[in-house]
């Protein structure tokens, strides 16, 4: 193991080590860990930004969330956002995270450079897993308890609608042409979601949308439900 000495974009990943209080920093095109970045936290997701900082939250007992140098692991600053935090994401241009709060039921909205909480939604229960719309104002959340996705307007900080799903929603990939979401219900052997249309997809657990969200293939991600349409 050495310190984390590449840039934090290049060819690396960051996996957090939960109850082991680290990040572990993998070399992709190696196949092999690089580095170990320390944490005071015990971490389930994280998110890295384009100044090199690594950002990590507390899954079980803490409150903070806490930013560290990649190169070196040291300690920058922490901001307390809560109990019970589960998913982290950054938005591509670097200036919202996103934080869900299971336990809570909460959504977080963090700002990375100031280090300071902007907006704490009720997101629905068991607030699992957010993704950004293209436009970076717009949010998704899958709920595990509620079995829908909140969709959040970030600029007026406030839940505009919710999308009823089956079977506990969990982890989330918008489109890259940001007009669906593929969406893996928890257990299912089988997918499916509604839509705002009314309509339906279904098809193999394990199944998921293309890259132009036209058609399912094997991506072991789940259903496709359109994002830009507005229900009734």
């Amino acid at each position: 193991m050495r310190d984390a000495g590449p840039p934090a974009w290049d060819g690396l990943a960051y996996v957090a080590m939960g109850p082991g209080k680290a990040v572990t920093v993998v070399d992709i095109r190696e196949g092999r860990a690089v580095a170990r970045i320390p944490l005071e936290v015990e971490a389930h997701g994280l998110a890295v930004t384009c100044d090199s900082r690594v950002l990590a939250a507390d899954l079980t007992r803490g409150e903070s969330l806490e930013a560290r140098e990649v190169a070196t692991g040291r300690m920058l600053e922490a901001v307390r956002v809560g109990k019970g935090t589960h998913h982290l994401m950054l938005s591509p241009d670097g200036e919202r995270l996103l934080i869900t709060r299971s336990e809570a039921g909460r959504l977080a909205v963090v700002d990375p450079t100031r280090m300071r909480v902007v907006a704490d939604l009720p997101s629905g229960g068991g607030a699992n897993y957010p993704v950004f719309a293209l436009d970076g104002r717009t949010a998704y959340v899958s709920n595990l308890e509620a079995n829908d996705v909140a969709v959040v307007d970030l600029e007026a900080a406030r839940i505009t609608r919710r999308i009823p799903v089956r079977q506990g929603p969990g982890h989330m990939a918008l489109s890259p042409d940001g007009r669906g979401c593929t969406l893996p219900p928890r257990g299912a052997e089988r997918w499916s979601s509604w839509t705002p249309s009314g309509a339906r997809w279904s098809g193999p657990s394990g199944s998921g949308a293309s890259p132009t969200g036209s058609r399912s293939a094997r991506m072991g991600i789940g259903p496709l439900w359109p994002v830009t349409r507005r229900g009734p």
